[in-house]
This record gives structure tokens, sequence and C-alpha cells, in this order.
């Protein structure tokens, strides 16, 4: 087995915490984005998009309490991988590292993921890099806000 298979999903945090005394990762440290990138790289993805697509649905179901508009459509969320085990990968950002729902909102997004039948568990990476700005947004999040 290469190293790529036995990575466990939760040990995701492990690089990017071993010098930190508590166990939840610093969210809003955009110090760990090139290691919280790399540990979603690390994963093999199945390309299973049935499972993608409802993962998505799953993500579009939580709203930033600060904007009535969902994560998806905010362009809070860069990738989505699908594990062999039917583990969800997400990598995700947040609208600036000081966002005052930085410990919440990725545990939100966790929490709706595991809701979905066919998924075992849940994990969120958040990186800083790249960073969100307003064009990341859809243009449906756009128009909600009256951007357009």
């Amino acid at each position: 087995m290469n190293e790529i298979e036995e990575k466990d999903i939760d040990n995701i945090f492990d690089d990017v915490d071993s010098n930190v005394e508590t166990e939840e990762p610093d969210y809003t440290d955009p110090s760990n984005s090139s290691i919280a990138n790399q540990n979603f790289m690390d994963y093999e993805d199945t390309e299973n998009k049935d499972m993608e697509t409802k993962v998505y649905d799953a993500i579009k179901t939580v709203f930033d309490p600060e904007i009535p508009v969902n994560i998806y459509e905010l362009g809070l969320i860069y990738d989505v991988s699908i594990t062999k085990n039917n583990e969800a990968v997400v990598l995700m950002t947040l609208t600036t590292p000081n966002c005052p729902v930085a410990g919440g909102l990725p545990i939100e997004v966790e929490d709706a993921i595991k809701a979905v039948p066919e998924i075992n568990d849940a994990k969120v990476i958040l990186t800083f890099d790249p960073a969100w700005d307003m064009s990341m947004m859809s243009e449906e999040a756009k128009f909600e806000l009256g951007l357009l």
C-alpha cells in the first residue's frame, strides 16, 4: 500500500497541527494553507461524480450567517474529493482569515455532508491560498447581493 492509500481521513491535520497544543486545527491561520492544500492533494479521488453531486447539494444548504447566499455560490468551496471509502474531503476558504465563523462554518459543512446517507465521513480542509475575492462568487450570488 502506498502512502496515499494509508492516509486516514481523521489524521488529515496531523502535519498542520504537529506544533499546536489543542486538538482542533487553527482554522484561521493562513500559514497552514500550503500544507492543507497538499494534504487535500494527497487524497486519492475516486471521481465518483454521482457522490460528488450529492456532496455539493449538501454544501449548498450551508449559508454564511452574515450573507444570505449559500457558501457554494459565494465561491468558498474550491474542490471536493470522494475517497474509495466514500469519505468526502472538501477544500474550502473563508471570505477572510478573521471571519467570525471560522471555527464553526467548517464544522457545519462537515455535518451537512455527513447527513448524506452514502457518505461515511467528511473532512473540511481550510485554505487561504488562493485568497477569496468577490470574483469567485457565482452570477446568482452577485445578483442576490445586488452586485449585478
